[in-house]
């Protein structure tokens, strides 16, 4: 195994380069190498995938041949593809945009009481009448605020209200201290270790060992 100059671990032959194998046959062609024909630096590679003097070559292949990874390839399409798909969805905002506004608008809609009939029936005295709707007053309609999501995007998009953003900011000022860790961070470090460790004992090994050598020679 060999790495290309994105440091990506690529077999020796390159008809077992599975990725660049599987990136070639998922791909649109026509606008891989229109996202090519963009940039010069591409040109000679462009030309060699049409050109017979290369037909019998792998895509894999090629990419060794004209120093191109496959992540460089793969940016390429993937940036070509978002642009693509940005420039569609420029071209449908304003229509999405006058939906947007149309949800945002205050309506008339069937009164949900008496589902337009104007009437509904009424038990006093023991039998059954009609009497005119009170929820809509016999109009049959109401009117019925727009969606309240739709009305904030408007007023945001128009900059009729602010911006919505995060409600709590969290900062984090990690290393201020001069030896590179937050004091308290650092006793709440030392205060965990004590608790699962136990208490540390401040002699180390070396010191043990000599005093325990000490200790035999004063007995000798």
């Amino acid at each position: 195994m060999r790495r290309d100059k994105h440091l990506r671990q690529i077999p020796d032959k390159p008809h077992r380069d599975i990725p660049a194998l599987r990136f070639w046959n998922e791909i649109d062609l026509e606008r891989f190498e229109s996202a090519l024909s963009g940039n010069d630096k591409y040109a000679t590679f462009l030309r060699a995938l049409h050109d017979p003097h290369y037909s019998r070559c792998s895509f894999p292949t090629l990419l060794r041949k004209f120093n191109i990874s496959l992540h460089e390839a793969q940016s390429l399409y993937a940036d070509h593809m978002r642009q693509m798909g940005l420039l569609e969805i420029s071209n449908h905002l304003p229509e999405i945009m006058s939906d947007v506004a149309e949800d945002a608008r205050t309506h008339m809609q069937a009164c949900p009481r008496c589902d337009g009939e104007k009437f509904v029936a009424s038990t006093g005295d023991n039998r059954k009448a009609l009497k005119p709707c009170p929820n809509c007053e016999g109009s049959g309609t109401v009117r019925v605020i727009g969606d309240k999501h739709a009305r904030d995007l408007v007023f945001e998009s128009m900059k009729l209200t602010r911006q919505r953003g995060p409600l709590v900011a969290i900062q984090q000022n990690i290393g201020a201290a001069g030896d590179g860790l937050d004091a308290r961070l650092e006793s709440v470090l030392k205060l965990t270790q004590a608790i699962v460790m136990g208490e540390r004992n401040d002699r180390n090994v070396s010191g043990t060992d000599a005093d325990t050598e000490l200790g035999h020679l004063d007995l000798i």
